[in-house]
């Protein structure tokens, strides 16, 4: 949601789709990923935000200030994939626990 942060819907009835919390640790959410119950933010130049969903709401355990300028994130596989375009890398965290 940008500026105002992070949305997480419970949609385990597709038909009626439920807002659970929202989450607004960051400046400006860019982009998301999901690896288990942890959520991964890509917050452009503050970084990367990894945010724990294993409680009864998300909790912030971190920020990777030095993954550059977060534009874009996919996780998968045990691992994260961050688009810097500070230096136009892809860089890769090992998302897994």
């Amino acid at each position: 949601m940008g500026e105002t942060g992070v949305a997480l819907v419970d949609i385990s009835d597709p038909t009626q789709p439920r807002l659970k919390t929202i989450w607004t640790a960051a400046h400006f959410a860019y982009d998301v990923s999901i690896d288990g119950e942890r959520l991964y933010v890509a917050a452009g130049p503050e970084g990367v935000y990894l945010v724990d969903l294993s409680g009864a709401a998300p909790r912030t355990m971190g920020l990777a200030r030095s993954l550059g300028f977060a534009a874009a994130i996919v996780s998968g596989d045990g691992h994260t994939f961050i688009l810097d375009r500070r230096t136009n890398a892809l860089r890769r965290i090992v998302s897994t626990q």
